[in-house]
């Protein structure tokens, strides 16, 4: 509304429920895999705890400017979406789609490769190729939002902070979008040969205990 960032209360409670339980949930996985870190290949779940905390740092900045802005008709109205603040929780928020689904895709083909391509492997990525790949989803993860960021002037149309709006910005969200969606499909193919390759090895065993016992 005009006076409100979130106009109903129950939208608020839902928002800040959500806000609480990712961040602390992953709070609680990023110190554990810390305390539990046995190999490099951590880095990689480390990369996807901390893409998905940053979707509650967005919905947190947006709380926090709710309750002090509380009934603030001309800040809420006319300001809001065009302040720096609006527009770098618009950013974290498109960082942490793009980082979340390009660690879930490399964590994807880590496990492909071990269970699909070389099962005989004990691991997937080398330690080399963990520590470029989760560099290169950060710098992808870090460019694409920000320049669409960047180009977003007057594009913000909604008081949550979601970067859409003029010609120039569509485009680029729209390359935003193909490019999640290909990273979405990427990982759906990967843990779908995963189980497929899985459900052959049980069944391969099972009919080898069957052999066996008779």
């Amino acid at each position: 509304t005009c006076s409100n960032i979130i106009s109903k209360s129950y939208v608020l409670y839902f928002v800040y429920v959500i806000a609480m339980c990712v961040f602390v949930l992953n709070l609680t996985c990023f110190i554990w895999y810390i305390k539990t870190w046995t190999r490099l290949s951590v880095i990689l779940l480390l990369s996807l705890v901390l893409a998905d905390g940053l979707c509650s740092v967005h919905l947190i900045i947006i709380m926090f400017v709710h309750y002090f802005q509380i009934g603030n008709v001309a800040f809420v109205a006319m300001q809001w979406k065009y302040t720096a603040v609006c527009r770098s929780a618009g950013i974290i928020f498109m960082i942490s789609i793009v980082a979340s689904n390009m660690s879930t895709m490399v964590i994807a083909f880590d496990r492909l490769i071990v269970i699909v391509l070389r099962p005989f492997q004990r691991y997937g990525f080398s330690s080399r190729q963990i520590v470029a790949a989760t560099i290169a989803s950060w710098t992808v993860s870090l460019v694409l939002p920000v320049m669409i960021g960047l180009l977003s002037e007057a594009s913000i149309t909604n008081s949550m902070c979601i970067l859409l709006g003029n010609s120039i910005t569509f485009s680029s969200s729209l390359i935003l979008i193909i490019v999640n969606t290909i990273m979405i499909t990427c990982s759906i193919v990967s843990y779908a040969m995963v189980i497929h390759r899985v459900k052959k090895s049980a069944a391969i065993q099972k009919s080898k205990d069957k052999s066996w016992h008779v």
